[in-house]
């Protein structure tokens, strides 16, 4: 019967962390949360929502000096951009980001993020965005 309490344990508790990890979320966090409160700790990890980097300021020079890293791009719904003020705007799928490429508010200068990239990244630091956003 220990035995069988223990590996729900674990099993919960990585199962949460595996999850977490996805929604942008604390894992080490989560896995005790989801060890100590099991099935109940994923259904809130269902209904939370999934957490985007908050902004930071970003030295226009130092970007230019540093050489681009190509993000692998993933089509999604769920992207979000900064706004000219710099305010996170979102989320949008990929119809409304070419109509926002179309008008200029997304230039290739313009910052996005999206839940399988790490951080903000630069529109032409995503591998195939812009070429995405112009065949659309």
């Amino acid at each position: 019967m220990t035995l069988i309490s223990i590996l729900t344990w674990i099993f919960f508790g990585c199962a949460a962390a595996l999850w977490s990890k996805s929604r942008g979320r604390s894992p080490l966090a989560w896995f005790f949360i989801g060890a100590v409160f099991g099935i109940f700790g994923l259904i809130l990890l269902f209904f939370l929502p999934a957490v985007v980097p908050q902004a930071k300021e970003v030295d226009e020079e130092i970007m230019e000096m540093k050489p681009a890293v190509q993000e692998e791009f993933l089509p999604a719904s769920d992207w979000f951009y900064l706004n000219e003020k710099k305010n996170s705007c979102g989320p949008v799928g990929m119809r409304e980001m070419k109509e926002l490429w179309g008008k200029g508010s997304l230039t290739n200068r313009s910052w996005v993020w999206h839940e399988s990239i790490v951080d903000w990244k630069r529109i032409d630091s995503v591998q195939n965005l812009i070429q995405t956003l112009e065949s659309l």
